[in-house]
């Protein structure tokens, strides 16, 4: 560019209103396809690197970089404000022509006050990131054993004590997780495979980093992890390690799958990741938990849109239940659940208030549950799940209750409670294995009613 050129820009302020906006889509297109590190080796904040804490604005070129990707929820969990500052600066873009027109321009006290509220609020974040962070630390800290004294020169020596099994990692991992220190996490497996080698707690604590890098929003990461997580799970099924004994192998493994799926998710699309996991289901065919785990993982992908697969009933509590063919024409409710579930039974009182308010409207809700005890033990079992919606669930009423090991995998009921939303069509519209509001409730019936 030469002088004149140069010149021109710079007494011209349209020209800089637009090499701004050019500025910003070069960087969000570079954002786009670059994920900035997140080892603190490489970080450019002097703050973090003499202190080892971040400053109040440490990850933010991280989310803005996950939000040019699409990815909102990793965004938020890098740093809550890169998404209402990047709102704002597109708003502020946007409004700076009627400034340069002289239509309008802000008072000089309301600029001052502006800046006053976003220093603030980005302190508070701050020091509420960090807070949180420190609480965590806290939390997960041992204390020292009481003292103890010698005993009497004429005692007889005690037999020598069996080793106790090591403390699990997982829980002090997890805390860091959630407070989106995955490095401390990787520090802490790290650790605990030094002094105690590549165990059961340490393969789950490896399946908790696949999840943990995909909360903070590192793709790469999370897919190394599934990838070490699954073939540290073949090495053991090779020398018989099995699903069905082996628990620690059983939920990392299914963990190893979900990790990926949700990988595929963001970078490929759900069809991809939808196939992806029906591809693992092929080759899984027990035990119940792993297999219901996966469907679970394939219904959120791609249950709502479709027709709602048939329930198997293999047996039931009460009357005998009606087929989800012979339910059409009415919106429908199925409860995933288990009588010993605290989760299940805290919806209780949502779940009476859906049933209330939209039975008017021919609303449907249908329970299904499996046999957890083998076969000795399912009459006492089956007389429990009578017991406990009696005593639990009384505002709900009677409903038909189906009992399906088959149901139940297919629908994913891995997680209770579920809930899958079916409208008067049979076409399922929502599926959700999580705790709902009544709120929730009545936001997804409203449109299954109309």
């Amino acid at each position: 560019m030469n002088s004149v050129a140069i010149e021109s820009v710079r007494r011209s302020p349209w020209a800089w209103w637009g090499a701004a906006g050019l500025a910003m889509l070069a960087g969000w297109a570079v954002l786009s396809v670059w994920t900035p590190s997140n080892d603190p080796a490489y970080t450019l904040c002097l703050f973090r690197r003499i202190t080892h804490l971040d400053c109040p604005t440490c990850g933010m070129t991280r989310a803005v970089s996950l939000l040019a990707k699409g990815d909102l929820s990793g965004s938020l969990a890098r740093h809550p404000l890169a998404l209402p500052l990047a709102a704002e600066a597109i708003v502020l873009w946007l409004l700076a022509p009627l400034a340069l027109a002289r239509a309008w321009r802000p008072r000089e006290a309301t600029v001052r006050m502006w800046l006053v509220v976003h220093l603030v609020v980005l302190i508070a974040v701050w020091v509420l990131r960090l807070s949180t962070s420190v609480a965590f630390a806290q939390g997960t800290a041992t204390t020292a054993p009481p003292a103890t004294t010698a005993p009497p020169a004429t005692a007889v020596a005690p037999a020598p004590a069996v080793p106790a099994a090591p403390t699990s990692p997982v829980a002090s991992m997890r805390n860091k997780i959630s407070a989106g220190d995955l490095l401390s996490a990787e520090s802490i497996l790290e650790v605990y495979r030094a002094k105690n080698g590549e165990d059961g707690a340490w393969l789950t604590g490896l399946s908790w980093l696949a999840r943990g890098a995909l909360l903070v929003g590192d793709n790469d990461k999370a897919r190394q992890y599934a990838a070490q997580v699954r073939a540290s799970c073949a090495e053991r099924m090779a020398h018989g390690a099995d699903f069905e004994k082996d628990h620690d192998l059983e939920i990392a493994y299914g963990a190893a799958i979900e990790v990926e799926a949700e990988r595929l998710e963001r970078t490929k699309g759900a069809r991809r990741a939808a196939d992806y996991v029906r591809g693992e289901l092929a080759a899984v065919k027990r035990p119940v938990t792993l297999v219901a785990r996966l469907n679970k993982r394939l219904n959120m992908l791609a249950m709502a849109g479709q027709p709602a697969p048939e329930l198997e009933v293999e047996d039931f509590v009460g009357d005998r239940p009606p087929t989800l063919a012979s339910l059409r024409g009415k919106p429908l409710l199925l409860f995933v659940w288990y009588e010993g579930c605290g989760d299940c039974k805290a919806q209780a009182a949502a779940l009476a208030h859906a049933k209330a308010r939209w039975d008017a409207r021919g609303l449907q809700v249908v329970a299904l549950t499996r046999y957890y005890e083998d076969a000795p033990g399912r009459a006492h079992e089956k007389a429990q799940m009578d017991s406990v919606w009696k005593a639990v669930y009384s505002d709900v009423g009677t409903i038909p209750m189906v009992i399906s090991t088959a149901s139940v995998e297919r629908y994913g009921g891995s997680s209770t409670p579920t809930f899958v939303f079916v409208d008067r069509a049979g076409i399922v519209r929502r599926y959700t294995p999580t705790r709902l509001t009544e709120a929730e409730f009545d936001r997804t019936l409203e449109s299954l009613a109309r």
